[in-house]
């Protein structure tokens, strides 16, 4: 079982007007005599829902929220673990001092709409949903994020996280014929833009640093059905059924899609670089990944931003992105018990080496998966405005040159390409090492006196400590795949880069390209605090 728990106290957001409460107001059988002599009475008539309708002009609810400030104390994840001396332990992610306020990139009051309408139609007679929310944007900061056992003794904290939006957080929902329905059509729209996230670390000079996600976008419209699977879990998936987009098949109410589109930056003022709009606003890719460093942050204001809406000194590592459309898509997220699971990431083990016999994953933890396939040019899925897959990669921030994958197709030019992250656990975790799948055909051949792998090579530490287990949250992924050929390359500019250096060539007609494909990718991340000198870190070994 998954639970969540929230501490909440708000902060008072209206400022009340002293009031005299002495005042009384008197009826007396005078004036309550006037009162009825002075209109006419009136039999209460019942109202129908059309007569309400009349009212407003519409049916269903519409919620406007605002506040100045919201305070959290304590928000935390409770994860049944397995550890050396217990199949079952209780550890808890635990984020502190969480605070709601306005963003540095937007003089918006910080507030939230809501909007709900439920409707039925009259031919096919079901019922369906249209759901929608608009949040202003806003900075949430959190000061402290630790993993803790049942006796509140924790591993130092890993660090100050925030998120600071500069455009509003949309999400919209309609369905057709009740909410989760595998063989109805719906449609959803996600619309997380421009949003700087952040982890800062002291360092050992109590100097303040960060690592950025600059500009991060998950911005998508899709078409397909929302349903609850007793082993997959809740589960969105393009298409209706277990039905499959064939190459040459066109969308319809059984085949639907997912939409990455592009985002407008929310800075003004920038100089076009190979990504604009219609309005020759600048661009960045609608899944965007773009990764930055910020060393010495002023801890007065650690999370202001340039003119530029950039965080202020950063520099840029690497990007990523994709955009267009994909099809035969799935995400899925489940609950997961692995405490029979001996062999996803092993058993338990104390600092010292000690193993045991209970499995790493325990009785609880999150597990899901996303596969997608993506459309070429031409590609008899698209819409009218023909925006197949691209992906990107290249500098991050301003003034940056990367590269654009396009028009991707199968190994086999008659297949469409894919992507498929496997099988992805996250856990908590109390153990000195984790097992990766071994390898049979690598430990099967033959090296001088021994094979080119043992069993042992699978065993991962990770940290260096003897005495006690930091505890962990852990990243599991099995079986990644990415199968696809990309038939046209071309190289691209961000923002801001001088036109003297802008490419001459759009590269929109280029006929080379790339191939980057991967198979049954596997790999373990555990992430903890730590308190010691970058000279003594831990690691993995």
């Amino acid at each position: 079982m998954l639970k969540v728990n929230v501490d909440f106290k708000g902060t008072e957001v209206m400022n009340k007007n002293k009031e005299s409460h002495g005042s009384k107001f008197i009826l007396n059988t005078l004036t309550a005599s006037m009162l009825l002599v002075s209109g006419q009475v009136f039999a209460l008539e019942a109202l129908t829902d059309a007569d309400l309708s009349a009212v407003n002009g519409q049916d269903g609810i519409s919620i406007q929220t605002t506040y100045n400030e919201i305070n959290i104390d304590n928000a935390y994840w409770d994860d049944h673990a397995g550890t050396s001396n217990s199949a079952d332990q209780v550890l808890r992610a635990q984020a502190g001092g969480i605070k709601v306020q306005k963003s540095n990139a937007s003089t918006q009051t910080l507030g939230t709409n809501y909007r709900l309408d439920v409707g039925s139609n009259p031919t096919t007679g079901k019922t369906g949903l249209d759901f929608s929310l608009q949040s202003n944007p806003s900075l949430i900061t959190v000061n402290s994020f630790k993993v803790c056992n049942s006796s509140s003794i924790c591993s130092p904290t890993m660090g100050q996280l925030a998120i600071q939006t500069s455009s509003p957080l949309s999400l919209a929902l309609t369905t057709q014929d009740g909410l989760f329905n595998a063989n109805s059509q719906s449609s959803m729209r996600l619309g997380l833009n421009n949003a700087n996230i952040y982890l800062g670390q002291v360092d050992a000079r109590t100097q303040l640093n960060q690592l950025i996600l600059k500009n991060f976008n998950f911005n998508f419209v899709g078409k397909g059905a929302m349903l609850i699977d007793p082993n997959r879990g809740l589960v969105l998936q393009t298409n209706t059924g277990s039905n499959t987009a064939a190459v040459g098949q066109t969308p319809n109410s059984t085949y639907g899609y997912v939409d990455f589109n592009r985002v407008a930056d929310s800075a003004s003022g920038l100089t076009a670089g190979t990504y604009v709009d219609s309005s020759g606003k600048v661009t960045n890719s609608g899944l965007n990944i773009e990764v930055m460093l910020s060393s010495n942050v002023d801890k007065s204001n650690p999370y202001a931003l340039d003119t530029t809406n950039s965080p202020q000194n950063s520099k840029g590592l690497i990007r990523l992105g994709a955009s267009g459309r994909m099809v035969n898509s799935y995400l899925q997220v489940r609950g997961m018990d692995g405490s029979s699971d001996k062999t996803t990431l092993g058993t338990a083990n104390t600092a010292s080496g000690t193993g045991s016999s209970n499995s790493i994953l325990g009785n609880s933890g999150i597990a899901f998966r996303m596969k997608g396939e993506f459309t070429k040019d031409n590609d008899s899925m698209l819409g009218s405005d023909g925006k197949a897959t691209t992906l990107e990669i290249g500098g991050a921030g301003l003034n940056a040159y990367g590269f654009e994958f396009g028009n991707l197709t199968g190994l086999n030019s008659a297949t469409r390409g894919y992507f498929d992250s496997g099988n992805i656990y996250l856990n908590l975790a109390d153990t000195k090492t984790l097992l990766m799948p071994n390898n049979a055909t690598l430990n099967a051949i033959r090296l001088g006196s021994g094979t080119l792998t043992t069993a042992a090579d699978y065993q991962h530490n990770i940290h260096r400590d003897t005495v006690t287990n930091p505890f962990s949250l852990i990243l599991a992924m099995r079986g990644a795949e990415f199968q696809a050929f990309s038939r046209r390359g071309r190289f691209t500019t961000s923002a801001n880069v001088a036109a003297a250096n802008q490419f001459a060539d759009n590269g929109l007609n280029n006929q080379w390209g790339l191939a980057l494909p991967f198979y049954n990718l596997n790999a373990n991340a555990a992430v903890y605090g730590v308190d010691a000198p970058a000279n003594g870190a831990y690691y993995y070994t």
